[in-house]
C-alpha cells in the first residue's frame, strides 16, 4: 500500500496539478458496502487472487518477518492467511472448510452446476493422488468468496460505470477451471448488465516440460481482463 501511495504522489508531481484526495483503506472487499456509500464509486479496478494454489500470505513471509509484523507461520496464518479469499489448499484446513462444501446459492446456476461436478471429479482424484490436495474445497471456497466481493462492488458502484478485473484461470489435477468465464457469468447474475473477456496472455509455458514428463497437465492457461458494466 505504501508503494501505491508513493506512485500516486509521483504522478501528482509529474503532472503538476492538484489531484483529488487519496485515502487507502486496509479493509476487506467482501465488506465494501459497510465502508463506502452505495452508488458512490465511479470506477473499480482489481486483480483478485488467482485460483492456482498460490499461497499469497507466504509470498510476503520475508517482509513480514523483517518488519516484525509476524514471527512464525502461525502468526502469518492468524493475521493474514485466514482473512484472504480462498485460493490455496493451506487455507482450506486452516479455515475449517468442510468436506462436501457446496457452491453458494448466489452463484449463477449453470456455473454452480459445473462447480459441483468439477468438485466431484477433484474429490475422486484426491483420494488416489499423493499429497491428497483439497482442490475440490479450494475451488468452491474461492467462488463463494468471490461472489461476496462482487456483490459488494456492485452495491458501491454508480449506475452505468465500469468494473475491471484481471484474473487467471487454472487446472488443478488437470481439471480446467475457466475462472474468467465463471466470474463473468456470476457478475451478470449479481446484477451487472454485461461482461466481456479480453485475453491478455497465455500462461503455463514454463511447465510444459513437466507435462511432457507426466508430472503436470499440458493445458493452455490464460490471463484475462474481464470488463463489467453496472
Amino acid at each position: 500500500m505504501k508503494l501505491q501511495y508513493e506512485d500516486l504522489v509521483a504522478v501528482r508531481s509529474r503532472l503538476g496539478i492538484e489531484l483529488p484526495e487519496t485515502v487507502i483503506y486496509n479493509e476487506d472487499a467482501r465488506r465494501l458496502a459497510k465502508l463506502l456509500d452505495r452508488g458512490s464509486v465511479d470506477f473499480v479496478f482489481t486483480s483478485p487472487p488467482y485460483l492456482n494454489n498460490y499461497d499469497y500470505a507466504d509470498r510476503t513471509r520475508l517482509e513480514l518477518y523483517f518488519l516484525g509484523w509476524a514471527t512464525s507461520w502461525r502468526e502469518i496464518s492468524e493475521k493474514i492467511r485466514r482473512k484472504l479469499i480462498v485460493s490455496c489448499t493451506h487455507q482450506v484446513a486452516e479455515m475449517g472448510l468442510p468436506e462436501g462444501l457446496t457452491p453458494s446459492d448466489e452463484i449463477e446456476e449453470s456455473v454452480r452446476e459445473e462447480l459441483i461436478e468439477k468438485a466431484r471429479v477433484l474429490s475422486r482424484i484426491k483420494r488416489v493422488r499423493g499429497g491428497k490436495k483439497d482442490y475440490d474445497l479450494m475451488v468452491i471456497g474461492y467462488f463463494n468468496d468471490m461472489v461476496k466481493a462482487m456483490k459488494e462492488i456492485y452495491e458501491v458502484l454508480k449506475d452505468g460505470r465500469f468494473f475491471v478485473m484481471i484474473v487467471g484461470d487454472s487446472a488443478p489435477y488437470g481439471v480446467h477451471i475457466p475462472t474468467d468465464e465463471y466470474l463473468g457469468k456470476i457478475g451478470v447474475n449479481v446484477g451487472f448488465k454485461w461482461y466481456k473477456i479480453y485475453v491478455i496472455r497465455e500462461r503455463g509455458h514454463r511447465w510444459r516440460y513437466l507435462a511432457d514428463a507426466g508430472r503436470r497437465h499440458g493445458l493452455k492457461l490464460r490471463e484475462s481482463l474481464v470488463l463489467f458494466q453496472k
